[in-house]
Order: C-alpha cells, then sequence, then structure tokens
C-alpha cells in the first residue's frame, strides 16, 4: 500500500514539474489552435456565402491559420493568389 502511495506521490510531482515547464509553451499552443480554428470557421462561413458567385478557398490547415492570424486581409490575400496562380 504504502509503495502506491509513493509511486502516486512521484507521479504526481512530475506532472507537476512538467505542467510548470511547458505551461507557458503550451498557452501559445493552444492560442494558435484556437486562431487556426477560428480561421477555419471563417473559410467554411466564405465558402457558404461564395457559392452563389462560385468563388471559394481551399479548406485546410494552412489556409485556417493564415486567415485565423491575418483576419479578413488574410482572407482576401488567398482569394488573390487563388486567381492570380489559377489553381
Amino acid at each position: 500500500m504504502t509503495n502506491y502511495l509513493i509511486l502516486i506521490l512521484i507521479i504526481l510531482g512530475l506532472i507537476y514539474i512538467v505542467s510548470r515547464s511547458l505551461g507557458r509553451p503550451m498557452v501559445s499552443l493552444f492560442s494558435i489552435f484556437y486562431q487556426g480554428s477560428l480561421g477555419a470557421f471563417g473559410i467554411y462561413l466564405f465558402n457558404l456565402l461564395g457559392q452563389f458567385m462560385t468563388v471559394e478557398i481551399p479548406l485546410n490547415p494552412f489556409n485556417a491559420l493564415i486567415v485565423g492570424l491575418l483576419g479578413f486581409p488574410g482572407l482576401l490575400m488567398l482569394l488573390a493568389a487563388r486567381y492570380l496562380i489559377k489553381i
């Protein structure tokens, strides 16, 4: 019984140490994930509205991050790149 208690305390201590050392980078990682999710939602809405004009932007992680980080100018940039390159 005491061996399990010691093992649990050691594991909890390691989890605490790792969480304290990785706390700040994890916040940045979640922030980027959040921005990418918002970008994906923005592209999805744009594609819903753009289907009436046959305009669409592919929904992939790279495009979602661009739109999530840059916002509306990023959406316009992707749209311009799509028609300049003729993808």
